[in-house]
């Protein structure tokens, strides 16, 4: 495995002040058989020079600029373009450790599987160096659970024909590791916080929830149709983590919010609650959720008020 060439994909918009830290973590790897694919999906800043300044010092680098069209539409085009046995995706405003690579390969390497993932700075660590899951056992609510596509490592042969789902604006991470998880028998977790997520208040995946952020609860409806083929322990994992979701975009929308779509995630909540009851999360959430099942919207504008008041 030593030899074999990771191709790392960074899709780039407008990310001038964080794409320098973010480089600087992948070039100076201690395993240095890299592929750098850097698809500049239309900035307007100048995260494009600086993507051609890497490729011109380092010709690991690989730059393309492309119209801009979106981050998944950016991962699927550089997809198509990858060269390397295996493959990651880094965002272009993150950062990693610098043997991040080199931790996943030797994991890969070990328990002979097409899929590693790792911890991050969110991450809850347990106290195994490694998570070795079977599939039909993997569940996205416990320690280990990875629902977002950065802090991979995947074999490409494994993912070459996935796309991102370019209709979802919040959750498109989560249905593509699970379509990948899905093609495994076994997947291994390092339980050491090796790719650092930085979160800002604005992003999309932290502001006010809105109709985009609904996409987060339609590509779990996705998840847990994915599954239905696996196991029943794999299906009841998913549908507690579908329920979550629902239950997390209540708590978060406003009475603006369309109605139909409150209500369909309030009856996947009803529907899923007492399986919520026995997941491994912590109990404030398991009460929350099950006040929620009970009562409903009142409980929803008890919650919001509440935390309007702090």
């Amino acid at each position: 495995m030593e030899n074999k060439k990771v191709s790392v994909i960074i899709p780039v918009y407008n990310v001038q002040e964080y794409l320098d830290r973010c480089l600087e973590s992948l070039i100076h790897q201690t395993y240095d058989n890299l592929e750098i694919v850097l698809v500049d999906d239309g900035s307007t800043d100048n995260s494009g020079q600086i993507c051609d300044n890497y490729a011109d010092k380092d010709d690991r680098v690989v730059v393309y600029h492309i119209d801009n069209s979106g981050v998944s539409n950016a991962r699927n085009f550089a997809l198509k373009q990858v060269s390397g046995d295996l493959c990651m995706f880094v965002d272009s405003d993150d950062y990693v450790e610098l043997n991040l690579v080199q931790e996943l390969i030797s994991a890969m390497d070990q328990f002979g599987v097409d899929l590693v993932t790792c911890a991050d700075d969110q991450s809850k660590l347990s106290d195994t160096e490694y998570d070795v899951i079977k599939v039909d056992e993997y569940d996205f609510n416990a320690n280990y659970q990875h629902p977002i596509s950065w802090g991979v490592l995947y074999k490409t042969a494994l993912i070459r024909d996935l796309k991102f789902a370019l209709d979802l604006y919040v959750g498109e991470d989560s249905l593509f590791i699970a379509q990948a998880i899905n093609r495994c028998d076994t997947v291994v977790h390092v339980n050491k916080r090796l790719y650092h997520h930085v979160l800002y208040d604005e992003s999309l995946s932290q502001g006010t929830y809105d109709d985009r952020k609904y996409t987060e609860v339609i590509a779990w409806q996705r998840i847990v149709k994915e599954f239905t083929n696996r196991s029943s322990e794999m299906q009841k994992n998913c549908q507690i983590a579908f329920a979550r979701r629902c239950y997390s975009g209540l708590i978060k929308a406003t009475k603006q919010f369309d109605v139909q779509k409150r209500k369909f995630m309030l009856k996947n909540v009803r529907t899923h609650w007492k399986q919520v009851i026995s997941a491994r999360i912590v109990w404030k959430e398991k009460v929350s959720l099950t006040l929620m099942a009970m009562f409903g919207q009142i409980y929803i504008d008890l919650f919001q008020t509440a935390k309007r008041r702090g």
